[in-house]
């Protein structure tokens, strides 16, 4: 493959959610978008004409289970909607996975055939989350600038006001995904996979650890202020995974733990109290979310799954437009049983060994003591994160800020795949 060509795609993709998507088609249209039209099928081509080459098998998994994903509920989500509601509708969701296989696509070649790929892939993607989560932050600073930013992505009007209008304890940030909840996902997802390199010390300079150290404050900030309950239950579950990691597998002295422990406590002693305000705040709305079931979640559960009926759509799923026209309009904001409404047991068990085999690589990677080591524990936080994030808002079905954790996945797919031929 062509490097300049690839190289600027690849750039482009790693900065594509700070592009606003615009109407066009009666649609939002994105860059994500726009590469996503072009990349498919030339990467799906390249991997076509190239099927003699010796990928990994993990990368052929998640790949076949993309297209067979795709294809089944492609006639199944169509058939669907002709059956119960008598129209020819196509499920246009759809495109949300293609553009992910896309991206997972973009990243994995751009490692294998740019020199020093993955060095340069990990650069730029850490360079685009710190000006990307700097949005973020600036939309916090009140004035024009702030004010500016919020509606230059703010997806309505409703959001727009919960940021600009309310107190500095109460705003709600939404970076450049424009719904607070999505950007606590994004936000999360960066502090996963940044954490590790930070922690880690041999793959940057002490001048760049010290970036990382600034990026992964800008992530939790960010976290903070999205007010995202989900996002924030994601943070406590990778928190503690990280630090079981670092505590009982890492080669690090008991000194230096001991440190990093102390550090650590006097750090979030200092974080409380200087947004103590925050923390009341957020633990307000953890005791609405508890007073109110989950925030009226039971209610769509509940409605989302009356579209099913029998064991056949138990099977199969219902159709996402289904699920929307006679569940709940926005969608059920617990995604697992979103997935399962849309796609029944045969999609979440495509969903399901497409996470478990990233997951997998990872776990394999980060305990191999390599020098990509980070990258596979990044990925396996990421995993975890946006698991738990999951419970509380849409990861697959996210359309902004949906493709980040994929373009990452194939980076981290690509240097999964130089470590085992180092061996």
């Amino acid at each position: 493959m062509n490097q300049v060509p690839l190289r600027g795609l690849f750039f482009l993709a790693a900065y594509a959610i700070i592009f606003p998507k615009v109407p066009a088609f009666g649609i939002g249209l994105g860059l994500d978008d726009i590469l996503a039209l072009l990349l498919f099928p030339c990467l799906m081509f390249h991997v076509l004409v190239n099927s003699g080459r010796k990928y990994v098998w993990e990368f052929w998994l998640v790949v076949l289970l993309f297209l067979a994903f795709i294809g089944i509920y492609f006639f199944l989500g169509s058939w669907k909607n002709y059956q119960r509601l008598g129209v020819v509708r196509y499920p246009t969701e759809l495109w949300q996975y293609a553009k992910r296989l896309s991206f997972f696509l973009l990243g994995f070649f751009f490692v294998l055939n740019v020199e020093r790929g993955e060095s340069k892939a990990i650069k730029t993607v850490l360079w685009a989350y710190f000006l990307i989560l700097m949005i973020g932050v600036l939309q916090l600073v009140a004035g024009s600038i702030g004010e500016f930013l919020a509606q230059l992505y703010g997806r309505s009007e409703h959001q727009v006001e919960r940021l600009v209008d309310r107190t500095f304890s109460a705003k709600r940030v939404f970076g450049t995904a424009g719904h607070p909840n999505a950007w606590g996902g994004f936000s999360l997802f960066v502090f996963s996979v940044v954490a590790p390199f930070f922690l880690d010390g041999r793959a940057f300079s002490r001048r760049t650890r010290l970036l990382l150290g600034i990026l992964v404050g800008f992530a939790l900030i960010n976290v903070l202020f999205s007010s995202s309950r989900a996002a924030i239950l994601g943070l406590g579950m990778v928190s503690l995974s990280l630090s079981v990691w670092y505590l009982f597998t890492s080669r690090v002295r008991e000194p230096t733990k001991a440190l990093l422990i102390s550090a650590s406590m006097l750090s979030v002693f200092i974080f409380f109290i200087s947004f103590k305000e925050r923390i009341f705040n957020l633990i307000f709305r953890f005791s609405v979310l508890f007073e109110t079931m989950g925030g009226g979640r039971d209610e769509q559960i509940r409605a989302g799954l009356s579209v099913h009926h029998g064991m056949f759509d138990s099977l199969i799923g219902s159709s996402n437009y289904v699920q929307r026209v006679l569940g709940v309009s926005h969608g059920v904001e617990v995604e697992p049983v979103y997935l399962f409404i849309n796609y029944g047991f045969l999609g979440v068990s495509f969903i399901f060994l497409i996470m478990a085999s990233i997951f997998y690589c990872g776990m394999r990677l980060a305990f191999s003591g390599h020098y990509y080591a980070p990258i596979g524990l990044g990925v396996m936080l990421a995993i975890v994160g946006y698991s738990t994030f999951s419970l509380g808002y849409f990861f697959f079905q996210e359309l902004v800020v949906g493709t980040p954790f994929w373009l990452y996945a194939g980076i981290f797919m690509a240097c999964y795949q130089r470590s085992l031929s180092h061996r």
